[in-house]
């Protein structure tokens, strides 16, 4: 094999670093300036500071870069592979290497071998950068099958020179699987011999030899490898993991399409294709993952317009789960489709340590225009015992599939099936509560946010209840409907006035009857009180204990104290019925509450509200959540007397 007829020529690569200079004018300022560095690089000097570092341009005319693609095959998903060569003409390397596997083969069928070796090359040819076959076990797996690869490639192992950089391309299926025979081990020797000043050496070869038997040849390889610097590529396994031998990388790689269970980076399992920046000190290795490279134009203003249109072109709602016996219930999932094109919906119900939902998963077609219904059944044993507290998540994910679109558009949300039980607000005596923001009078707050129906900004910032939790309670007497709040927080955050970057507590609050107070998404037509945890104590007869957001609406004579505790703060809320009367009409009979709080970050600022039922402007929201109702409606006439 001569080096003549496995060289390529390259033309001179053009600096890829450029920068765009612009003229000052009008500033009565005097520039002078000066060449660095690169010969094509031009900087004015300020004859003082200047807006750039000190560091030197990532530029080299001796470096390059190449990516190397993994597995396609051995259980190989449709569309991954070519996704990838998308992707890496987007980023532009200036070639590309594979370590086989490429076809699935493995049939003696001559015309189905080639038509998968057409269907490869077709893909190939979609690179605008050149590709170096390397065969695997997939490519050749009999005498047969190498006649194929070498009428259509030429040789099986071969090297090339790329700016003084020797690359090895070498086949593990040698005559036997899993082998690199004499004649190609005495092609590495000769090879490497003749080529003693490059500056570096890169293996590429499909099965990871280094982890097999000695017979498997790679013992003679690397002993010809010797001191030179080198580093090697392989595949096969389907599972990342990179080695250090004789003081040099080998890389075993995961996959570009070949069967995979994509469990992620920590367990190897992923989709990647693999950057080479050669540098004067050796290869810099980086690992691209597909969905991490994006298209410069996507999106365009017509993806993004017809994307917001389908976003609001489609609803869902799950019903509060309906009672219908000691151990079993149902609830209805309603999609309404108002697009021009069919709509795809998937729900996979999470795991709930007491309802038993079925089916646990399903898929929908919805048709253009059209609305469907769901029944899910909801069991549970007889033993337990169920609250309004108990609610079963369910992950939801819409598609749509725009002909003028490459891909499908998809949202993916978290719904609740609630067991909603409009729980009775409980009745106390006459001057039995103390408005002081301590809660020491109250007996329970049976309500709880460890369990967030919903969390919106950092909602990494939020590490469970042990972080934060928020419990709370309503009662009422004759003149006020009391809301008591207790926040456990680790570190709350106070920094005075409405700043939105400190702790808070909102209570929402919607008294309108319910077929008059809510729109279709359930939006509630009142809040009140925004509420900081206090940064001291003020004695309960100053009103304003806890600071209270102007901004919110209010509803008239409400009163609002805060209290320090312990492990975090107290809020309570006292609403006057003769405010709320008015607004239902006298005597009010339910009303509609919510309450988030957030929690902000000391160190990075980073915040995060927490929900107990969905906001009421989201889809996620159903109407009948959060109703609470009054006390005994058949004796309200005589409330005021008790």
């Amino acid at each position: 094999m001569s080096m003549a007829k496995h060289t390529f020529a390259h033309p001179a690569t053009p600096i890829r670093t450029r920068l765009l200079l612009g003229a000052i004018f009008g500033l009565g300022l005097v520039v002078a300036w000066t060449f660095q560095e690169q010969s094509q690089t031009l900087l004015p000097d300020f004859q003082g500071p200047a807006p750039w570092s000190g560091k030197r341009f990532l530029s080299d005319s001796d470096e390059f870069q190449f990516v190397v693609v993994s597995d396609r095959t051995g259980g190989h998903r449709e569309g991954v592979f070519a996704k990838a060569l998308r992707k890496i003409n987007d980023v532009r390397p200036e070639f590309v290497v594979s370590v086989g596997d490429l076809i699935e083969g493995g049939t003696e069928d001559l015309e189905q071998v080639g038509r998968e070796w057409k269907e490869f090359r077709h893909l190939v040819d979609t690179l605008r950068m050149r590709f170096f076959y390397v065969p695997g076990n997939h490519d050749i797996w009999a005498p047969e099958s190498r006649k194929q690869w070498v009428k259509r490639f030429g040789p099986t192992y071969y090297h090339f020179l790329y700016k003084n950089v020797l690359f090895l391309c070498l086949n593990t299926e040698d005559g036997e699987p899993s082998r690199i025979g004499p004649d190609q081990v005495a092609f590495v020797k000769q090879t490497l011999e003749a080529n003693p000043g490059v500056r570096w050496t890169l293996v590429f070869l499909h099965k990871p030899l280094w982890d097999y038997e000695d017979r498997s040849g790679w013992a003679e390889v690397e002993e010809s490898l010797g001191g030179r610097p080198h580093t090697v590529f392989a595949g096969h396994r389907h599972r990342y993991v990179s080695y250090q031998r004789t003081q040099n990388k080998y890389y075993q790689l995961a996959t570009t399409g070949g069967g995979s269970s994509l469990a992620g980076p920590l367990h190897g399992r992923f989709d990647h294709v693999t950057w080479v920046t050669l540098t004067r000190e050796g290869p810099v290795v980086a690992h691209l993952k597909l969905d991490g490279i994006l298209d410069g134009d996507l999106p365009t203003q017509a993806m993004a317009n017809l994307t917001d249109r389908l976003g609001n072109a489609y609803d869902i709602r799950i019903e509060p789960i309906s009672v219908q016996s000691a151990t079993q219930g149902q609830t209805l999932i309603h999609i309404k489709n108002r697009a021009e094109i069919p709509l795809q919906v998937g729900l996979r119900w999470e795991f709930h340590d007491r309802f038993r939902p079925t089916p646990y998963a399903l898929s929908k077609t919805v048709a253009a225009g059209s609305t469907e219904v769901v029944r899910v059944l909801v069991e549970w044993s007889q033993d337990q015992r169920l609250t309004s507290q108990d609610a079963l998540p369910a992950e939801v994910i819409a598609t749509y599939e725009p002909e003028d679109m490459a891909q499908p558009v998809s949202w993916q949300r978290t719904f609740y099936a609630a067991l909603e039980q409009n729980p009775v607000i409980e009745r106390v005596a006459k001057g039995s509560m103390t408005l002081d923001g301590r809660l020491d009078d109250w007996s329970s707050l049976p309500f709880s946010l460890a369990r967030p129906q919903q969390l919106t900004g950092d909602t990494s910032a939020w590490q469970g209840p042990q972080d934060l939790q928020l419990d709370f309670g309503l009662v009422q007497d004759g003149e006020f409907l009391y809301v008591g709040v207790r926040v456990k927080d680790d570190q709350w955050i106070h920094r005075g006035g409405t700043s939105a970057y400190q702790d808070s507590v909102v209570l929402h609050l919607d008294p309108q009857q319910p077929e008059e107070g809510k729109n279709a998404a359930g939006v509630a037509r009142t809040t009140i009180g925004k509420v900081r945890p206090p940064a001291r104590v003020i004695p309960p007869s100053t009103v304003g204990n806890a600071i209270v957001d102007p901004t919110q609406k209010r509803i008239e004579g409400v009163r609002i104290l805060g209290a320090p505790s312990t492990d975090g703060y107290t809020l309570e809320w006292a609403i006057p019925h003769a405010s709320l009367d008015p607004i239902q009409g006298v005597p009010w009979e339910t009303l509609r509450l919510n309450l988030t709080v957030r929690d902000v970050d000391a160190l990075t600022g980073s915040r995060v509200d927490l929900w107990w039922r969905p906001r009421w402007e989201t889809m996620e929201s159903n109407p009948e959540s959060g109703v609470f109702r009054r006390s005994n409606p058949a004796v309200a006439q005589n409330l005021n007397e008790l």
